[in-house]
């Protein structure tokens, strides 16, 4: 989403796709995947893959439509991506690549809301105004210190042999997470699998519950955006209504 936010003023398309491609996986409960898988990509070269993300028993809220994606989300910057395309749209003024960014921007508008209320419902269910995440991979800080304390206290059960393709890419091993590390991640992951990514299983069983600041403070951010859009496209009050809270 970031890409999105920098190609608003040079390129609305390249933007725009950005988008689009991420909201074609969007789950049935408003979530949206930290990635959509390509079908027609090369082998990959980095765990993981669809296979590592799809359950034994398929999540009723998984997308209706083929594609492939992870399980997880990340913060919810793709409001403040949509916003930098309407307002670049708005100093071009208008012409065919100014109007299709404001049509595009309206037809996304209910999805933004939709992936909003997911958020500020299934992740914060107690209204406590903080999101939770279920993994270090939600937070756009992944691998930081900060999920140290929290990941100690996860023990791992019997994880599959799997090879970590990362290392191949860096000169120094020690730059990466440790084994340990790792097979915390993936446990975490195979739990998410086993309960099918039900929300309400995740809140009941889950080891790693974590309220992010960070991760708030950007929907913060992105409910003000989503805002800003809403009283453009004349939403609802009782839409706006939701987001102010």
């Amino acid at each position: 989403m970031f890409i999105a936010i920098g190609m608003a003023r040079l390129n609305a398309h390249r933007a725009a796709r950005e988008l689009i491609t991420l909201f074609s996986g969007q789950w049935t409960n408003g979530k949206v995947p930290h990635i959509v898988f390509n079908p027609h990509a090369p082998p990959r070269s980095y765990l993981l893959g669809p296979e590592h993300w799809a359950p034994a028993v398929p999540s009723p809220d998984a997308p209706t439509t083929p594609r492939q994606t992870s399980g997880l989300c990340q913060p919810a910057v793709h409001a403040i991506a949509a916003l930098r395309i309407l307002q670049a749209a708005d100093e071009v003024g208008s012409g065919e690549v100014a109007d299709g960014a404001r049509m595009f921007i309206r037809h996304l508008y209910p999805h933004l809301l939709s992936w909003h209320r997911y958020l500020l419902t299934e992740r914060d269910p107690e209204g406590s105004g903080l999101v939770t995440i279920y993994h270090p991979w939600e937070s756009g800080t992944d691998n930081s210190p900060r999920w140290d304390a929290a990941l100690e206290a996860v023990e791992v059960g019997e994880l599959a042999p799997y090879e970590r393709y990362d290392l191949q890419f860096v000169d120094e091993p020690s730059e990466r997470p440790a084994r340990e590390e790792y097979d915390r991640y993936l446990w975490l992951v195979q739990l998410l699998r086993k309960v099918s990514y039900s929300e309400a299983e995740i809140r009941r069983t889950h080891p790693f519950l974590v309220k992010d600041v960070l991760f708030s403070a950007i929907l913060v951010s992105a409910n003000e955006a989503l805002l800003e859009i809403a009283a453009r496209f004349g939403a609802p009050d009782e839409e706006r209504e939701e987001m102010e809270t």
